[in-house]
Protein backbone atom coordinates (compact mmCIF):
# COMPACT_ATOMS: atom_id res chain seq x y z
CA UNK A 1 0.00 0.00 0.00
CA UNK A 2 1.27 3.31 -0.76
CA UNK A 3 2.34 5.04 2.44
CA UNK A 4 0.71 7.91 2.55
CA UNK A 5 -2.80 5.73 2.81
CA UNK A 6 -1.21 5.32 6.52
CA UNK A 7 -1.13 9.09 7.05
CA UNK A 8 -3.98 10.35 9.47
CA UNK A 9 -4.96 6.98 9.48
CA UNK A 10 -7.14 7.07 6.27
CA UNK A 11 -6.80 3.80 5.36
CA UNK A 12 -8.41 2.75 9.11
CA UNK A 13 -11.54 5.28 8.69
CA UNK A 14 -12.39 3.79 4.86
CA UNK A 15 -11.94 0.10 6.31
CA UNK A 16 -14.33 0.81 8.82
CA UNK A 17 -16.96 2.46 6.64
CA UNK A 18 -16.57 0.17 4.02
CA UNK A 19 -17.48 -2.72 6.60
CA UNK A 20 -19.23 -1.28 9.71
CA UNK A 21 -19.05 -4.66 11.37
CA UNK A 22 -15.22 -5.69 10.67
CA UNK A 23 -16.34 -8.67 9.48
CA UNK A 24 -14.24 -9.07 6.46
CA UNK A 25 -12.10 -6.17 6.55
CA UNK A 26 -9.52 -5.21 9.98
CA UNK A 27 -9.38 -1.62 10.60
CA UNK A 28 -6.82 -2.46 12.90
CA UNK A 29 -4.84 -3.94 10.24
CA UNK A 30 -6.67 -2.21 6.92
CA UNK A 31 -6.31 -4.15 3.55
CA UNK A 32 -3.98 -2.29 0.50
CA UNK A 33 -5.73 0.47 -1.68
CA UNK A 34 -5.43 -0.22 -4.88
CA UNK A 35 -4.35 3.84 -5.71
CA UNK A 36 -3.21 6.72 -3.79
CA UNK A 37 -5.42 8.91 -1.21
CA UNK A 38 -4.86 12.28 -1.16
CA UNK A 39 -3.44 12.68 2.58
CA UNK A 40 -2.74 16.03 2.62
CA UNK A 41 -5.13 19.93 2.22
CA UNK A 42 -3.31 20.72 -1.09
CA UNK A 43 -3.11 24.19 -0.72
CA UNK A 44 -0.85 23.94 2.79
CA UNK A 45 0.81 20.57 1.81
CA UNK A 46 2.25 18.58 -0.81
CA UNK A 47 -0.43 17.16 -3.15
CA UNK A 48 -0.48 13.68 -3.85
CA UNK A 49 0.85 12.84 -7.50
CA UNK A 50 0.36 9.74 -9.14
CA UNK A 51 2.61 6.66 -8.14
CA UNK A 52 3.44 3.58 -10.60
CA UNK A 53 0.24 4.51 -12.55
CA UNK A 54 -1.96 4.31 -9.91
CA UNK A 55 -5.07 5.84 -9.81
CA UNK A 56 -5.00 9.28 -7.37
CA UNK A 57 -8.59 9.48 -4.83
CA UNK A 58 -8.60 13.57 -4.25
CA UNK A 59 -10.97 15.05 -1.84
CA UNK A 60 -12.95 17.43 -3.94
CA UNK A 61 -13.72 18.76 -7.45
CA UNK A 62 -11.41 21.89 -6.40
CA UNK A 63 -8.31 19.30 -5.94
CA UNK A 64 -8.56 17.85 -8.94
CA UNK A 65 -8.81 21.23 -10.93
CA UNK A 66 -5.78 22.01 -9.40
CA UNK A 67 -4.19 19.35 -10.27
CA UNK A 68 -4.82 19.48 -13.67
CA UNK A 69 -3.93 23.59 -13.71
CA UNK A 70 -0.51 21.88 -12.31
CA UNK A 71 -0.25 19.19 -15.38
CA UNK A 72 -1.08 16.54 -13.32
CA UNK A 73 -3.63 13.81 -13.87
CA UNK A 74 -7.21 15.36 -12.42
CA UNK A 75 -7.97 12.23 -9.79
CA UNK A 76 -11.29 10.79 -8.94
CA UNK A 77 -12.93 12.87 -6.37
CA UNK A 78 -13.69 11.32 -3.44
CA UNK A 79 -14.34 12.81 -0.64
CA UNK A 80 -12.01 13.34 2.43
CA UNK A 81 -11.63 10.63 4.91
CA UNK A 82 -12.85 13.12 6.95
CA UNK A 83 -16.24 13.48 5.85
CA UNK A 84 -16.47 9.80 6.14
CA UNK A 85 -15.52 9.63 9.69
CA UNK A 86 -18.15 12.17 10.80
CA UNK A 87 -20.41 9.33 9.33
CA UNK A 88 -19.27 6.71 12.07
CA UNK A 89 -20.14 6.19 15.48
CA UNK A 90 -17.41 6.92 17.95
CA UNK A 91 -17.71 2.87 19.15
CA UNK A 92 -16.99 1.57 15.59
CA UNK A 93 -13.53 2.44 15.91
CA UNK A 94 -12.86 1.14 19.14
CA UNK A 95 -11.33 -2.48 19.72
CA UNK A 96 -13.50 -5.34 21.49
CA UNK A 97 -11.54 -4.68 24.45
CA UNK A 98 -12.38 -1.01 24.82
CA UNK A 99 -15.75 -1.92 24.37
CA UNK A 100 -15.99 -4.21 27.02
CA UNK A 101 -14.42 -2.07 29.46
CA UNK A 102 -16.78 0.39 28.63
CA UNK A 103 -19.81 -1.73 29.31
CA UNK A 104 -18.20 -3.05 32.79
CA UNK A 105 -17.46 0.66 33.25
CA UNK A 106 -19.39 3.62 31.42
CA UNK A 107 -17.38 6.19 31.35
CA UNK A 108 -18.36 9.79 32.83
CA UNK A 109 -19.86 12.51 30.54
CA UNK A 110 -17.59 15.21 29.92
CA UNK A 111 -18.58 18.84 29.64
CA UNK A 112 -17.10 20.89 26.60
CA UNK A 113 -14.90 23.39 27.79
CA UNK A 114 -13.86 26.50 25.92
CA UNK A 115 -11.25 27.10 23.14
CA UNK A 116 -8.67 24.19 21.27
CA UNK A 117 -6.07 26.05 19.77
CA UNK A 118 -3.94 24.74 17.38
CA UNK A 119 -0.87 26.74 16.47
CA UNK A 120 2.04 26.73 13.53
CA UNK A 121 5.16 28.03 14.81
CA UNK A 122 6.98 27.75 11.96
CA UNK A 123 10.82 28.72 12.29
CA UNK A 124 10.11 31.19 14.79
CA UNK A 125 9.47 28.37 17.20
CA UNK A 126 9.27 29.56 21.11
CA UNK A 127 9.29 33.17 20.21
CA UNK A 128 5.97 32.92 18.29
CA UNK A 129 4.70 30.70 21.28
CA UNK A 130 5.03 33.04 23.80
CA UNK A 131 3.27 35.75 21.43
CA UNK A 132 0.41 33.60 21.07
CA UNK A 133 0.01 32.41 24.27
CA UNK A 134 -0.42 36.38 25.34
CA UNK A 135 -2.67 36.48 22.43
CA UNK A 136 -4.58 33.45 23.84
CA UNK A 137 -5.29 34.41 27.38
CA UNK A 138 -6.92 37.96 26.18
CA UNK A 139 -9.13 36.13 23.55
CA UNK A 140 -10.05 33.18 25.46
CA UNK A 141 -8.44 33.10 29.33
CA UNK A 142 -6.83 29.95 29.27
CA UNK A 143 -7.19 27.23 26.72
CA UNK A 144 -6.18 23.89 25.23
CA UNK A 145 -3.56 24.21 23.06
CA UNK A 146 -3.03 20.90 20.46
CA UNK A 147 0.71 20.46 19.76
CA UNK A 148 2.37 18.15 16.96
CA UNK A 149 5.34 15.86 18.41
CA UNK A 150 8.32 18.18 17.32
CA UNK A 151 6.44 21.31 18.95
CA UNK A 152 6.03 19.36 21.77
CA UNK A 153 9.48 17.93 22.20
CA UNK A 154 10.98 21.38 23.15
CA UNK A 155 10.45 22.01 26.75
CA UNK A 156 10.48 26.18 26.09
CA UNK A 157 7.96 26.06 23.52
CA UNK A 158 5.64 23.98 25.76
CA UNK A 159 6.65 26.52 28.67
CA UNK A 160 5.42 29.41 26.64
CA UNK A 161 2.03 28.07 27.04
CA UNK A 162 1.61 26.18 30.26
CA UNK A 163 3.43 29.56 32.26
CA UNK A 164 0.50 31.31 31.51
CA UNK A 165 -2.15 28.87 32.51
CA UNK A 166 -2.73 27.22 29.04
CA UNK A 167 -3.35 23.20 28.92
CA UNK A 168 -1.25 21.35 26.13
CA UNK A 169 -2.44 18.40 24.54
CA UNK A 170 -0.08 16.14 22.01
CA UNK A 171 -1.26 15.68 19.16
CA UNK A 172 0.72 12.67 18.63
CA UNK A 173 2.05 11.44 15.18
CA UNK A 174 0.49 11.52 11.92
CA UNK A 175 1.25 7.94 10.61
CA UNK A 176 0.58 5.04 12.65
CA UNK A 177 2.09 1.67 12.12
CA UNK A 178 -0.23 -0.75 10.76
CA UNK A 179 -1.40 -3.61 13.28
CA UNK A 180 -1.88 -0.95 16.37
CA UNK A 181 -4.98 -0.81 18.79
CA UNK A 182 -3.95 3.19 18.96
CA UNK A 183 -6.99 5.34 17.62
CA UNK A 184 -5.43 7.00 14.19
CA UNK A 185 -4.83 10.60 14.01
CA UNK A 186 -7.94 11.91 12.81
CA UNK A 187 -10.31 10.22 15.57
CA UNK A 188 -8.04 11.72 18.21
CA UNK A 189 -9.09 15.04 16.69
CA UNK A 190 -12.41 14.01 16.68
CA UNK A 191 -12.29 13.39 20.26
CA UNK A 192 -10.47 16.43 20.95
CA UNK A 193 -12.90 18.55 19.35
CA UNK A 194 -15.77 17.11 21.32
CA UNK A 195 -14.36 18.10 24.47
CA UNK A 196 -14.73 21.88 23.05
CA UNK A 197 -16.78 24.31 22.27
CA UNK A 198 -14.47 26.22 19.90
CA UNK A 199 -11.67 25.82 17.52
CA UNK A 200 -9.25 28.53 16.99
CA UNK A 201 -5.52 28.43 14.84
CA UNK A 202 -3.16 31.21 13.80
CA UNK A 203 -2.44 30.05 9.92
CA UNK A 204 -4.81 27.75 7.58
CA UNK A 205 -4.51 24.39 8.17
CA UNK A 206 -6.90 21.18 7.34
CA UNK A 207 -7.80 20.99 10.86
CA UNK A 208 -9.76 24.10 10.47
CA UNK A 209 -11.66 22.60 7.72
CA UNK A 210 -12.31 19.79 9.68
CA UNK A 211 -13.52 21.52 13.03
CA UNK A 212 -15.97 23.84 10.79
CA UNK A 213 -17.46 20.48 8.58
CA UNK A 214 -18.23 18.97 11.97
CA UNK A 215 -20.28 22.07 13.00
CA UNK A 216 -17.96 23.46 15.32
CA UNK A 217 -17.63 27.38 15.43
CA UNK A 218 -13.56 28.34 14.33
CA UNK A 219 -11.61 31.07 13.79
CA UNK A 220 -8.21 32.60 12.11
CA UNK A 221 -6.49 34.90 14.67
CA UNK A 222 -3.25 35.58 15.97
CA UNK A 223 0.11 36.83 14.81
CA UNK A 224 1.66 35.58 11.99
CA UNK A 225 -1.24 34.23 10.40
CA UNK A 226 0.34 32.73 7.11
CA UNK A 227 3.85 32.75 8.07
CA UNK A 228 5.24 35.54 6.01
CA UNK A 229 4.38 32.63 3.06
CA UNK A 230 2.14 34.77 -0.05
CA UNK A 231 -0.07 32.22 -1.13
CA UNK A 232 -0.88 31.75 2.58
CA UNK A 233 -1.07 34.89 3.83
CA UNK A 234 -3.84 35.24 0.88
CA UNK A 235 -6.07 32.64 1.66
CA UNK A 236 -5.23 33.37 5.12
CA UNK A 237 -6.63 36.85 5.05
CA UNK A 238 -9.66 35.85 3.51
CA UNK A 239 -10.48 32.62 5.81
CA UNK A 240 -10.22 35.03 8.82
CA UNK A 241 -13.31 36.76 7.11
CA UNK A 242 -15.19 34.14 7.23
CA UNK A 243 -18.49 33.62 9.56
CA UNK A 244 -19.83 30.17 10.52
CA UNK A 245 -21.57 29.74 7.28
CA UNK A 246 -18.79 30.71 5.15
CA UNK A 247 -16.76 28.52 6.93
CA UNK A 248 -18.71 25.82 6.96
CA UNK A 249 -19.85 25.92 2.82
CA UNK A 250 -15.53 26.33 2.38
CA UNK A 251 -15.34 23.51 4.57
CA UNK A 252 -17.77 20.96 2.54
CA UNK A 253 -16.37 21.98 -0.64
CA UNK A 254 -12.65 21.46 0.19
CA UNK A 255 -13.57 18.10 1.62
CA UNK A 256 -15.67 17.24 -0.95
CA UNK A 257 -19.00 16.49 1.43
CA UNK A 258 -21.11 16.19 -2.06
CA UNK A 259 -18.02 13.16 -2.79
CA UNK A 260 -18.32 10.53 0.01
CA UNK A 261 -19.83 7.10 -1.57
CA UNK A 262 -22.01 4.05 -0.22
CA UNK A 263 -20.02 1.45 1.36
CA UNK A 264 -20.68 -0.98 -1.31
CA UNK A 265 -18.85 1.45 -3.97
CA UNK A 266 -15.78 2.38 -1.62
CA UNK A 267 -15.38 -1.41 -1.44
CA UNK A 268 -15.41 -1.05 -5.12
CA UNK A 269 -13.19 2.06 -6.11
CA UNK A 270 -10.37 1.00 -3.54
CA UNK A 271 -10.61 -2.83 -4.98
CA UNK A 272 -11.70 -4.25 -1.76
CA UNK A 273 -14.40 -6.29 -3.36
CA UNK A 274 -12.25 -9.97 -3.78
CA UNK A 275 -12.43 -9.93 0.12
CA UNK A 276 -15.86 -10.88 0.19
Amino acid sequence: MHPDNHRFGHAQILAVYADPEHDDLDPWSPPSIRGQVQAEWDLTGRASSAHDGLPVFVWSDAARRRRMAAGQTPGFALGAPWAYLQTLERDSLRTPEELELREEEPPAPVAPRGVVFLPTHGIQGQHLARRLAVHLQHVAGSATVGLSPADDAVPALRGAYTDLGHDIVPLGPTQDEPGTDEPRYLVRLRDLFARHERVIANAPRAELLFAAASRFPVALEGPAVGEQDPVLTGLGRWMATLDDTGWREYADRELGAAHVVTPEELRTLLDWNHRD
